[in-house]
């Protein structure tokens, strides 16, 4: 097998201030009130000042809770999902206890508590 990658020309790159892109390593702490569509960001959320080009999300924490997260390319918004037990599967913490007992990934409920939920990035922007 063979991993094939492709180049993709994207404008924001085409920029002269691109040039000083910086990675920063964060901590990000959830808190007790999930927004509807996940967790907005802003460059300034992340110590930028014009542009976030994207946010590496390790699943650290998050995974051991049994959440998946992902940054959302349109908006930007973090968003974090939740693995959805059968209908009827015996569960422990709401969570299926068998791979066969889990269903879809969804989307975690708005204002579900997540402020035990803490995960580590590396930001990149400028």
């Amino acid at each position: 097998m063979a991993l094939t990658v492709v180049p993709v020309h994207q404008a924001e790159f085409d920029q002269p201030d691109a040039s000083n892109l910086t990675v920063k390593p964060v901590v990000i702490q959830f808190d007790s009130s999930y927004p509807l569509s996940g967790y907005p960001t802003t460059p300034s959320t992340f110590g930028f000042t014009t542009k976030v080009l994207g946010v590496l999300l390790t699943p650290g924490g998050a995974s051991r809770a049994g959440f998946q997260l992902s940054q959302d390319p349109v908006t930007g918004n973090i968003r974090i999902f939740d693995l959805t037990p059968v209908a009827g599967s015996p569960t422990r913490g709401g969570k299926a206890q068998r791979a066969t007992d889990i269903s879809a990934w969804s989307e975690v409920a708005s204002a579900t508590n997540l402020s035990g939920v803490r995960v580590r990035a590396l930001a990149v922007g400028y």
